[in-house]
């Protein structure tokens, strides 16, 4: 078992207020930074009901660029949007942990498609959460109360599945965050267990790194987990 590491960060940049609208966020839970530098986040707004759900796009000046993805179970609305990626063709990917659906938006916040049905079979999902595109194009989503990983191509079409409720290397206790390095290895947040798994792309385990010391740089209930270029886990 790999050990966590800690590192100072320094100070840099807040954005955003409370807000039900606008540039303001209401129970944010996820954002991506396309490569047109805007900032899309979802929110939540769990204690205010339907009019604060909704996807934010602003900049890195706080400049609010407009909402989409509002509250409802029509095509383009979302019930309780949890994670967003976006692969390299400009197409956003949101879960909805309500739904266990994906919808598809252009980086203008138009509707493209949706996908995803909710239960526990093959291609199903149950409260999905976590959502990364891999270098191969394909569709990553922790498929948390499913305790796995699904991959699906960008149409949903299932290509694969790794993991199953447990503590054992491999295994899984609500999966929240997921994300694909450039060498293809996959990591996952393991909320349950407390700890990020590693596998690589044929989804065999490679490492586990959490705390073998209670009480020092012990991880508790990890949401997300992020691999930059170098093949760091953050």
């Amino acid at each position: 078992m790999k050990p966590v590491q800690t590192i100072p960060l320094d100070y840099y940049l807040t954005l955003g207020i409370v807000a039900m609208e606008g540039r303001g966020f209401e129970y944010p839970s996820d954002s991506f930074v396309a490569e047109n530098d805007r900032i899309y986040v979802t929110n939540k707004s769990r204690d205010y009901g339907e009019r604060g759900v909704r996807v934010t796009i602003l900049d890195m000046d706080s400049d609010y660029f407009g909402t989409f993805g509002h509250y409802g179970i029509s095509e383009g609305q979302l019930i309780s949007p949890a994670g967003i990626t976006g692969d390299a063709n400009g197409n956003l990917y949101v879960t909805d942990d309500y739904t266990s659906m994906v919808s598809q938006f252009d980086l203008e916040g138009n509707f493209i498609q949706r996908w995803g049905s909710n239960g526990s079979n093959k291609d199903e999902m149950q409260s999905p959460s976590g959502i990364a595109i891999g270098n191969d194009g394909l569709v990553y989503i922790s498929d948390t109360k499913n305790h796995r990983v699904q991959i699906f191509t960008p149409a949903g079409d299932l290509v694969s599945a790794m993991g199953s409720q447990g503590h054992e290397e491999g295994q899984f206790n609500l999966p929240w965050g997921v994300d694909v390095g450039l060498d293809g290895n996959i990591s996952v947040a393991d909320w349950g267990n407390n700890r990020i798994q590693r596998f690589d792309s044929n989804g065999d385990h490679i490492e586990t790194i959490s705390s073998v010391q209670a009480g020092q740089n012990q991880l508790n209930h990890p949401s997300s987990v992020v691999v930059d270029s170098s093949g760091n886990q953050y």
